[in-house]
């Protein structure tokens, strides 16, 4: 497994940290003895990068082996660092590219002593001729890495999911009444209700600069016989609009009510913003069968 990501530094050990030279005449370089412990959190991680001049091609492959030299695991490594001239548009520079770093994580069940090899399998330039020279690895080796590749990945994924959630379970149920006014009064009927049926009526109100600093909410509810089986007046206070200068230019306030309706019949919601002088518009919005994601307070009513 080769990367390069980010890990969490709450656990991870330092075990070894160093440079490494592969002689021509060797082509393998071994490290001293280290003891490869079980981790409740993360694995042991190998991290390697070849450094290797222009015009070069590397295959190396990294080993752990166990006190009998038996491979632990192991994992192999195409390496390249090239560069070249650009040209384009009349302009022209360098681009240098490669691609030098590997690695391997390995979780182990019970202590043993390893060993790190490295091996140079191949070291060509970029016309494939063979080179004998010296080659200088970094390895850091660290226990209890974790890794957090795709964390921040997650946790946007997770917040844009649980926000569409929320927005969804807000939207929930099925719209039976949409009644919008500009005025302070809308009123409408529907076939609602039901022991298994939550109602969620939303009443959305729009005022002007002279809007006071509480409204008085009358919401009704009656069967379909006409008689009125809940009403009740709820105080709201409304948020303050104001431009630039602090002068008060609308306001915004709004009301969301739940109800258990027995039975399933035709009811009338109606609602009367007081005072209604400074309403522009006032929308009641009412939905059976909805879902909530927290406890609400639900009222429940009954008709005669």
């Amino acid at each position: 497994m080769f990367y390069f990501s980010l890990s969490s530094p709450a656990y991870r050990q330092g075990m070894l940290a160093t440079y490494i030279t592969v002689e021509p005449d060797e082509r393998e370089a071994v490290t001293s003895p280290f003891m490869l412990n079980p981790s409740d959190v993360g694995a042991l991680r190998v991290f390697v990068k070849a450094n290797i001049p222009e015009g070069r091609w590397l295959t190396y492959e990294i080993q752990l082996r166990d006190a009998q030299g038996e491979v632990v695991a192991a994992a192999l490594k195409e390496a390249w660092h090239e560069s070249g001239p650009w040209y384009e548009d009349g302009e022209s520079g360098t681009w240098h590219e490669s691609d030098v770093r590997g690695g391997l994580d390995v979780r182990s069940r019970q202590p043993e002593t390893v060993t790190l090899s490295l091996a140079v399998l191949d070291y060509t330039n970029t016309a494939g001729q063979g080179i004998d020279e010296p080659i200088s690895f970094w390895v850091d080796v660290s226990n209890g890495v974790v890794d957090t590749t795709y964390f921040w990945p997650g946790v946007v994924g997770t917040t844009l999911l649980s926000l569409l959630a929320l927005w969804a379970t807000r939207h929930s149920g099925d719209q039976v009444i949409v009644a919008s006014v500009e005025d302070s009064d809308p009123s409408d009927r529907a076939i609602l209700g039901g022991a298994d049926s939550l109602v969620r009526a939303d009443i959305d109100i729009w005022g002007d600069e002279t809007s006071p600093q509480q409204f008085q909410v009358q919401v009704n509810i009656s069967d379909g016989n006409g008689t009125v089986i809940h009403s009740q007046e709820y105080p709201i206070r409304p948020t303050m609009h104001k431009d630039d200068g602090g002068k008060l230019e609308r306001t915004t306030a709004s009301l969301k009510l739940f109800f258990l309706i027995q039975p399933l019949s035709s009811y009338r919601f109606s609602v009367e913003v007081l005072p209604d002088g400074p309403i522009d518009r006032t929308t009641l919005t009412v939905a059976r069968d909805a879902r909530t994601r927290l406890p609400v307070k639900v009222t429940q009513l009954k008709a005669v």
